[in-house]
């Protein structure tokens, strides 16, 4: 990359196969800024799908660039890094990943965002204008405030801490990193419960009330879900593939249904441009057909 971004998208996925093409078609139609230089960074875990395979077909066709690597592109102590993060965080290949992959830096950016991949682009701006308030109040991180959850557990009800929402989340590199931001758990956790206390935006959120938040003067530019669903959509739950829940089963349902609905749109659009002349061809996809 000739010269360093100042946005980085990090896009950690695993099993993802039909919400990465939805995420990837949509980002060449609305996911790219206009104002400033950004890249998207892909790294994909082991999957059964074909994850890697829609990653690498549509890379070339984003207007931005854009590195695809899987877990066998890195070194074996990369591995074993991904695989200590992954077993700490109760076998989620998640947020935890966005941590190794700013300290590997290989982007050099000034900011980047965490972003999960269940979700769509339906507007162009979105970077344009949160990064614009990011510079223009200095703020070192971005993101959705959740309050905490009421849980009931062995008939005693609690609530949990509150979090960061990290469906996405900016953050300047080098002050986030100074306040010790991070999205991994340290350790596992025993029980459902136990990780929602120790959450992983639970983590980031404690960093901005530290001590050393004061001292550094850290500032945090608060978004809302309202807000970015002026620009994407949220389908959420695509963790129920691998980890059935009781809880969100028939959300996940719904969940890959609603992504199924938008890849054929997604899909019909791109014919509809290619027709008229007005977009190259992106990649094809016979996985509409396909059903859990």
């Amino acid at each position: 990359m000739a010269t360093s971004p100042d946005l980085t998208i990090y896009a950690p996925m695993t099993e993802a196969e039909e919400y990465a093409e939805v995420f990837l078609r949509s980002a060449a139609q609305h996911g790219a800024s206009h104002l400033y230089h950004m890249t998207l960074s892909i790294l994909v875990g082991d999957s059964t799908d074909d994850t890697l395979g829609v990653c690498r077909a549509f890379a070339s066709k984003l207007p931005f660039e854009c590195r695809v690597r899987s877990l066998n592109d890195l070194s074996e102590n990369s591995r074993s890094e991904i695989r200590a993060i992954v077993d700490s965080n109760d076998g989620f290949y998640n947020e935890g990943i966005v941590d190794w992959l700013v300290n590997e830096n290989l982007e050099q950016c000034t900011y980047y965002a965490g972003m999960h991949v269940d979700l769509a682009f339906h507007r162009s701006g979105l970077w344009d204008e949160l990064l614009a308030k990011m510079i223009t109040t200095g703020a070192d991180v971005a993101g959705v405030f959740a309050p905490g959850e009421l849980m009931t557990s062995q008939g005693i009800m609690f609530m949990t801490p509150p979090r960061l929402f990290p469906v996405v989340t900016l953050c300047h590199r080098e002050r986030a990193r100074a306040l010790g931001v991070r999205w991994s758990r340290p350790c596992s956790t025993p029980s459902r419960r136990d990780r929602l206390i120790v959450d992983n935006g639970t983590l980031a959120l404690e960093a901005l009330m530290s001590n050393q938040a004061v001292d550094l003067g850290a500032t945090f530019l608060p978004i809302t879900m309202d807000y970015l669903e002026e620009f994407i959509e949220h389908f959420g739950f695509l963790w129920t593939r691998k980890f059935p829940s009781s809880v969100h089963e028939h959300d996940g349902e719904r969940s890959r249904e609603r992504v199924r609905a938008e890849l054929t749109r997604l899909s019909g659009l791109s014919a509809k441009t290619i027709d008229s002349g007005r977009q190259v061809d992106l990649p094809s996809s016979n996985r509409l057909l396909r059903r859990e």
